[in-house]
């Protein structure tokens, strides 16, 4: 048996994914599929992602960092831009 594809995979799933969240652990779909084929889902396990995203206080910091880096780039801008240069 050759192993499915990710885009199969999805794409053989019945169109009421939430059907899969609700099943327990060894419970099957209902049949689904074409008049050619038919195919049947089992629940083997569950595994929990692990959130390894950044936290709520690091996404907020990063930004509060970029918004104090663009004000500062713009004042230093405009110093620049009103800046006199007197060679004598």
């Amino acid at each position: 048996m050759s192993p499915i594809s990710t885009r199969s995979r999805s794409a053989s799933l019945p169109k009421g994914c939430s059907l899969l969240a609700q099943l327990q652990i060894g419970q099957a779909t209902p049949v689904f599929g074409t008049q050619k084929d038919a195919r049947v889902l089992v629940l083997c396990g569950r595994d929990e992602p692990e959130n390894k995203g950044p936290s709520f206080e690091q996404i907020y910091a990063q930004m509060n960092e970029e918004r104090v880096s663009l004000m500062a780039r713009r004042y230093l801008r405009d110093l620049r831009r009103d800046a006199i240069v007197d060679y004598r």
